[in-house]
């Protein structure tokens, strides 16, 4: 019960950026091959609508992680933390992606 009173949780949200282009291939993605899976049988697999529809999905979701790969490395910039003079790898936010993305 003490704790409840006595510990308080600092929440430090800020603002995040959002990504228009990462959001717009992500969308065409998904739906190009929610689309072209749908309405295959229907239309016919070798229908140049879905065959369309089925290689701008696949497309826009290939490119998406190299896009994606700018804004991790956007996000890998040390930022202050109130303990980061003791644990230098608390500067950094997200490390384990920008150890991964290097």
């Amino acid at each position: 019960m003490a704790t409840l009173l006595i510990l308080k949780e600092r929440i430090h949200l800020k603002a995040g950026r959002f990504d228009p282009l990462g959001a717009l291939l992500i969308a065409v993605g998904m739906a190009g091959l929610t689309a072209g899976l749908s309405f295959g049988q229907e239309q016919g697999w070798t229908s140049p609508l879905i065959l369309t529809l089925l290689l701008l999905g696949l497309l826009a979701l290939v490119t998406l992680p190299f896009v994606e790969q700018r804004v991790w490395q956007e996000d890998c910039r040390p930022r202050p933390h109130p303990i980061s003079s003791a644990f230098p790898l608390l500067g950094v936010r997200n490390c384990s992606r920008c150890l991964l993305h290097t």
